[in-house]
């Protein structure tokens, strides 16, 4: 049986292996959003920063409204025009950043759902079809490149334990001929059945612990069938839920940590140590389910 102390003793020696390779791939990761959301977000508000301090002479600054996902269910929860937080502030604020970060993969259908709202709600149709026309090509990408890379991330881990050399560019393994299509199909039905879920947020967050080992199973098997992967997944989960939750919820520290840096603890040391003790988790999980069969 494993533990939380275990697993991430290991992954800080993983890490340390490849340090700033590691950096590296959680960064692509986080600043194309396919995975550690809130590093994602520190970033934005940085180039939201330079935005304005570029164009610090004009008269009037138009703010961008980039939205995260706790944003945009707050305001479906709350209505647009309601400020009021679904909690305590204080409660409100801790909880976003995880939540953020648990949602990164399915952000498409979040933004999706708000700009349907504005759409009817707020804007002109044109301006409304335009929003919808956006949001579509970012499922697109979504769909075609960052869950493919998050796939590749997972291969940059578990390759790393066993070589501490490995490669950046081992997080674009998935886009070879033959590999590539099975792929955005398994990772397509995952982003789905998550997103749809999480619309009833208490079974969002089960299916997402129960879908969680689906990209590390592509990593190591890209031709393996949907289906298969899913009930792989399933097997592997099952009875580690609450367990994988509470091992995710001590990193939340590191989190707040990250926070009050700007950002910069997730950049040069949580991302990657989060990253590495879930590879860690895989490959315990795997193994305790080989040794059952």
């Amino acid at each position: 049986m494993w533990t939380r102390q275990e697993l991430k003793k290991k992954g800080k020696k993983v890490l340390k292996k490849n340090y700033w390779a590691a950096v590296a791939v959680c960064f692509i990761l986080a600043f194309l959003g396919a995975e550690y959301g809130s590093s994602a977000t520190s970033i934005h508000k940085y180039s939201q920063r330079e935005e304005v301090r570029q164009i610090r002479d004009v008269e009037v600054v138009k703010p961008e409204n980039r939205v995260d996902n706790w944003e945009i269910l707050r305001r479906l929860i709350r209505g647009e025009e309601n400020n009021q937080p679904l909690f305590d502030p204080k409660i409100d604020e801790m909880i976003s950043s995880p939540f953020n970060t648990i949602t990164a993969p399915v952000s498409f259908v979040f933004k999706v759902v708000r700009a349907d709202g504005d759409l009817f709600d707020r804007y002109p149709v044109l301006e409304g079809l335009l929003i919808i026309f956006a949001a579509g090509g970012e499922l697109a990408f979504t769909l075609l490149v960052t869950n493919l890379l998050l796939v590749g991330g997972k291969r940059f881990f578990l390759e790393t334990r066993m070589e501490s050399r490995t490669r950046i560019g081992r997080i674009m393994f998935l886009f070879r001929r033959g590999r590539y299509w099975n792929a955005v199909k398994v990772m397509f039905f995952r982003s789905l059945f998550t997103g749809l879920w999480f619309l009833t947020i208490v079974g969002g967050i089960i299916k997402y612990y129960e879908y969680l080992m689906i990209p590390y199973i592509l990593a190591e098997n890209p031709q393996i069938d949907r289906r298969e992967a899913f009930q792989l997944s399933k097997k592997m989960m099952k009875g580690q839920k609450w367990r994988t939750f509470v091992l995710e919820l001590s990193f939340l520290g590191w989190e707040m940590l990250s926070v009050v840096t700007f950002g910069l603890v997730s950049i040069f040391f949580t991302n990657g140590y989060r990253g590495a003790t879930f590879a860690e988790l895989y490959m315990t999980l795997r193994n305790e389910m080989t040794e059952k069969m």
